[in-house]
């Protein structure tokens, strides 16, 4: 009788963690999408690519809570699934565009948890900017994006190009798209290397 008892106290428990955890992560979803208003109401205003950008990055953290999936037991860890995430990713980004933008993606099926997806998310939404502002194509060809990400033993490999031309070294200490993807790979214990426009992440994982 004691241990059925304490059975009932226990997954009581357990579902008002899974409802703390839920009711959590939408209180998020509501202050971030209180601050992606607050940016347009004063991007009206002002028209600032600045403020465009920070909208972009802000609606990538967005993105990922509302694709947060909630372990079904206490004990499992709840996660984004990055092919999900990649593929809104895409489709936002492209169709935000005035370019003719052409993508193509192949993903394993891998789910990461939060800390983990926020900053591979951030990272491809700087990529994919850099290629939609600076990326020249030849003979008014479309901007095509590839990613391919794949699961390599105990690590995550990301390849990511664009069909640009005339690559620049990257010389801008400054810039603050480098510092957010030097600053996020840092953050997940990460590695990229560039070869002109193909960028090339290797993310543990395991």
């Amino acid at each position: 009788k004691q241990i059925e008892q304490n059975n009932i106290i226990l997954e009581k428990v357990s579902k008002e963690k899974d409802f703390y955890v839920i009711e959590l992560n939408h209180r998020v979803k509501n202050n971030l999408a209180v601050i992606l208003s607050l940016i347009d109401i004063q991007d009206e205003n002002q028209n600032s690519e600045i403020l465009q950008q920070l909208h972009d990055r802000v609606n990538t953290i967005a993105l990922g809570h509302q694709l947060y999936n909630y372990g079904s037991k206490t004990e499992e860890v709840s996660t984004i699934n990055l092919k999900d995430y990649f593929f809104f990713f895409f489709q936002t980004k492209t169709y935000a565009s005035a370019r003719k933008i052409e993508y193509n993606f192949v993903s394993d099926d891998i789910s990461l948890n939060v800390d983990l997806a926020l900053p591979i998310g951030l990272i491809l939404n700087e990529l994919i900017t850099n290629s939609i502002k600076h990326a020249e194509t030849t003979n008014n060809r479309p901007l095509f994006l590839e990613l391919n990400t794949t699961k390599k033993d105990k690590n995550i490999e990301i390849i990511y190009s664009d069909n640009g031309i005339n690559f620049k070294s990257i010389t801008n200490p400054n810039s603050l798209g480098l510092y957010i993807i030097d600053g996020m790979i840092n953050q997940i214990s990460g590695n990229y290397n560039r070869e002109n426009s193909t960028y090339t992440f290797t993310i543990p994982y395991a």
